[in-house]
């Protein structure tokens, strides 16, 4: 204990009597390590941390597919023949995508995200209210007193955690609701849903097989395996395509597991930034190791005075290791905190993972760097300190006592193989660099093409709002229609308001319903053609949003229920289903309510607007059919989108007013401008493209400093020879060219073995890129240019010092 203490001390020692290799030592070490950990508590918290609630590993998604290709959401009534007739499972239970509540009885109302829901949906997570219980089956029959479930963070933040929350009374959306259980902390839907109320199995619902809007989880049973629960609901569901040829033909089961559903499409990002910041560890190795392996040349004098001494080989290595176990621990515990400000990092700059995964029934955990990885960033750090210490200090303990003792300072002192080692390390690096800033390349390439793709709208002063009258108060239509036709009309006087609609689902918002269609008196469309996406919008939509009317006229006030139907398409439908044909005039079949002898009414198509992209800018347009409001009978509530002369950040608060002017108890949901909603819609990427490139960059530093090192170690061991080579006759540009040409000669080597593992290593990344091939010849290009020049900027401050030394100051050198 005693030799472990006082080689410690003399470590520390020899550490603080060399300032700037401590610092750069254990700096190198805390940036590889900090990044890592952080990353990789990402990773944990997302892909690998158990979730809460009791064996997960049996709960899957179940969702419906058309021909077996993708995932869509399910009819109703076929989950209710699955819950009937399926015995794979030991419980299932379907809810919808997401709803909005009005929760009223403050001095304003506040929209709550919810879900309505089967009463089995806790049974088959196992998740038990903190107080109270979960719905009965009684629940979800009509006429039932209306109940609900509310969320932890509603239930601390709303009712001030009310231990007498049970049996309380809330208004959601004009309706009265009893509070009969409150859901534990841990429990997180992907939505945020704070609400849960049950789904009523009304008649209507249970035959509406053509709305595809619900989503099914389901549990297996002990023994059963994902495989047989998928055959057995493709087995059922065929038998009600032969039941119900019309509406459930060509549609198939998939399962999918709730870890891999919760991850949605994060698993690559993941894993891509986790490879990144492995690279960025690889580098800071690398450069750790030259640094030791450099101190242990220059310290071989010392090591060689020592043994001469007497201290016998292992004491010489234990010493070696104990400097780089300290040097390890500091730069571990300066990693914890770099690890801690990069997940803060990330938490504030990372897109909306519950929006992006808003379909999925998933338990979201927040991202901290837990105990599991603090412990493996430690242990990471003690390896890397082992590692480190152990072949230069191996390497010393092997001199030659009466070689070293005799040497000058120019001498072998470099050792036997460290200079080629040492040169190794540098290609090494130099490659791992390339091969990330490559990566990073193609990721800020594909973004800034996303970037450029144009919506098909003009988003610079348009301000959304979004509305969602109560059915409870609004359950006549006509009523609804009246209520957003005052309220347009009103905004519309709003000085600095240019114009005023509506529209149910905002392009790059995400929704979407997607309705059959036909064309009347022409045989049925093919496949891809008979769904198109299906927009309920008001008077004036296309004017406040900038999108172009191509052909036609835009929706009024005259068209009602009393005339005729209407429709107005985008340019990909006119295409697709009417080529080389004047679309209007055209009357289509739309499953949206409207029947007549079994049939749908048609509607007139009486306009053709320029194609929007949906969903997300890098979606190719969809076809897409626009139904005005006044003529819809759905229950929906309406995005309004208003045109400003000014600043839309400055209506925020009379809109609101207005509004509540017009209705006191109406919820508004969260205002914000078009150009945030495009900015979301490619958050995922920009933070994608953006967390790698600081990678990139680390890695670049990394690199450029450890060509810096080998030379300017080089350098200093050859002050001998170089003021040899001036006193003969050597120009400074000479020495100049002679330093540069070492280390360019590394660079150039490192870029062509990096060039081979990026144009492999990439291949993985098609999946994130956008308009980009893994391959692409101007991001090789450029960042290999980019490395070359950041190399050549290492070698020449080098070389400058070499051309300054002064030739009868080196002959002197020792």
């Amino acid at each position: 204990m005693q030799n472990i203490i006082q080689d410690l001390r003399y470590a520390i020692r020899i550490l603080l009597k060399n300032p700037g290799f401590t610092a750069v030592a254990v700096l190198t070490l805390a940036i590889g390590i900090g990044a890592n950990t952080a990353i990789f508590s990402v990773v944990h918290a997302v892909l690998l941390r158990p979730l809460p609630i009791e064996e997960p590993d049996r709960v899957v998604h179940v969702w419906e597919s058309w021909r077996g290709e993708g995932t869509a959401p399910v009819a109703w009534p076929k989950f209710v023949a699955w819950r009937e007739q399926s015995r794979s499972f030991e419980s299932i239970a379907g809810c919808n995508w997401g709803d909005g509540f009005s929760l009223t009885g403050a001095d304003k109302p506040e929209i709550i995200a919810g879900r309505t829901i089967s009463p089995g949906f806790f049974s088959v997570l196992k998740i038990q209210p903190i107080t109270g219980r979960t719905f009965v089956p009684d629940d979800a029959k009509a006429g039932a007193p209306p109940v609900t479930i509310i969320g932890h963070d509603l239930w601390r933040n709303r009712f001030s955690s009310d231990p007498n929350i049970v049996g309380r009374i809330i208004q959601l959306s004009h309706k009265t609701y009893t509070v009969v259980g409150v859901l534990p902390a841990e429990f997180r839907m992907a939505n945020k849903a704070q609400v849960f109320v049950p789904k009523i199995e009304e008649a209507e619902l249970l035959t509406e097989r053509e709305d595809h809007s619900d989503q099914v989880v389901a549990r297996l049973r002990p023994g059963a395996t994902l495989r047989q629960a998928e055959a057995e609901l493709n087995t059922i569901a065929a038998r009600l395509a032969d039941d119900h040829p019309n509406t459930d033909k060509n549609w198939q089961v998939k399962l999918v597991p709730l870890r891999e559903q919760t991850a949605g499409g994060l698993q690559s990002t993941l894993w891509t930034l986790f490879g990144a910041v492995a690279f960025v560890l690889l580098i800071a190795c690398a450069n750790v190791a030259n640094l030791l392996l450099a101190r242990s040349a220059v310290r071989r004098k010392e090591i060689a005075i020592r043994a001469a001494l007497g201290a016998a080989r292992w004491r010489v290595i234990r010493q070696l290791v104990t400097e780089s176990l300290v040097l390890a621990a500091l730069g571990g515990a300066l990693a914890v905190l770099l690890a801690h400000g990069l997940i803060t990092v990330v938490q504030i700059t990372r897109p909306d993972l519950e929006a992006v995964n808003a379909w999925h029934v998933s338990m979201l955990t927040p991202l901290r760097l837990d105990y599991s990885v603090l412990g493996f960033a430690m242990l990471l750090s003690l390896v890397a300190g082992v590692l480190f210490g152990l072949a230069p200090a191996l390497a010393a303990s092997r001199i030659s006592l009466e070689e070293t003792l005799k040497e000058s300072a120019r001498g072998t002192s470099q050792g036997p193989g460290h200079s080629s080692f040492r040169r190794f390390l540098i290609v090494a690096e130099v490659a791992l660099a390339l091969m990330l800033l490559t990566g990073a390349g193609l990721m800020l390439r594909s973004f800034w093409k996303l970037a450029q793709v144009k919506p098909g709208f003009d988003a610079a002063n348009v301000l959304t709002v979004p509305i969602h009258p109560p059915q409870a108060k609004y359950s006549d239509r006509n009523r609804r229609i009246q209520f957003f036709n005052d309220l347009c009309e009103r905004l519309r006087k709003l000085p600095g308001v240019e114009e005023v609609g509506g529209n149910v689902y905002l392009p790059l918002a995400g929704g979407n319903s997607q309705l059959s269609t036909k064309v009347h008196g022409r045989p049925p469309l093919p496949e891809g053609q008979n769904s198109p996406n299906y927009r309920v919008v008001t008077p004036n939509y296309f004017r406040s949003m900038g999108i172009p009317l191509l052909q036609g006229r835009d929706f009024t006030e005259r068209d009602t229920t009393n005339s005729t139907l209407a429709v107005i398409v985008n340019e990909a439908f006119a295409r697709s289903v009417f080529p080389n044909e004047n679309p209007l005039g055209q009357r289509l079949g739309i499953g949206d309510g409207w029947w007549r002898d079994g049939d749908h009414l048609p509607r007139e198509i009486v306009g053709v607007v320029a194609n929007v992209r949906d969903g997300s800018l890098d979606n190719a347009p969809a076809p897409e059919l626009f139904i005005p409001h006044s003529q819809s009978l759905w229950d929906f509530g309406l995005n309004l989108v208003l045109r400003t002369q000014v600043k839309p950040e400055t209506l925020v608060r009379p809109v609101r007013e207005t509004i509540w002017a017009m209705d006191k108890d109406q919820a508004i949901g969260d205002i914000k401008t078009m150009e945030r909603v495009i900015a979301e819609s490619v958050a995922p990427q920009k933070f994608n493209a953006g967390l790698l490139s600081g990678f990139a960059v680390l890695a670049l530093l990394l690199a450029a400093i450890g060509i810096y090192g080998v030379l300017a170690y080089s350098v200093s061991q050859r002050t001998r020879e170089l003021g040899l080579r001036m006193a003969l006759g050597a120009q400074r540009s000479d020495i100049l060219r002679l330093v540069i040409r070492q280390g360019t000669a590394l660079a150039i080597i490192g870029i062509a073995f990096g060039l081979g593992g990026a144009f492999a290593l990439t291949r993985v990344m098609r999946a994130l890129l956008f308009e980009v091939e893994p391959g692409d010849p101007l991001t090789f290009v450029t960042v290999s240019l980019l490395l070359l020049a950041a190399a050549l900027l290492a070698c020449w401050l080098p070389a400058r010092r070499a051309a300054r030394v002064h030739p009868m100051a080196a002959l002197r050198y020792e």
